[in-house]
């Protein structure tokens, strides 16, 4: 990644891509779906063991709970992931299958 530094003092750095994948996560007190995002060319195993730990999710629903709000965003620390399933839909556009 590449840091660059403009006369004013503020820093700038490469926009990094990821795709888009729904997934359905469980972690030991509930099930959720929600969004993560994964480097092209990555597997999800791969981001999660190179990771810093935590894997960003977006559009999060807790499955099975009274809270119909969704959450914007949750920073969810690998740790606590038992089981995690992409949905079929999104792995056929990852791989841009139709």
């Amino acid at each position: 990644m590449t840091l660059r530094l403009d006369r004013k003092g503020k820093y700038f750095t490469d926009v990094i891509k990821k795709n888009p994948v729904r997934a359905v996560i469980q972690i030991p007190t509930c099930q959720l779906e929600g969004t993560i995002h994964l480097h092209p060319g990555h597997r999800l195993l791969d981001d999660l063991e190179k990771g810093t730990g935590f894997l960003a999710v977006t559009e999060v629903s807790f499955l099975g709970q009274d809270n119909p709000d969704p959450l914007d965003f949750m920073a969810l620390n690998i740790e606590h992931i038992l089981w995690i399933q992409p949905l079929e839909e999104s792995t056929r556009q990852l791989h841009g299958d139709n």
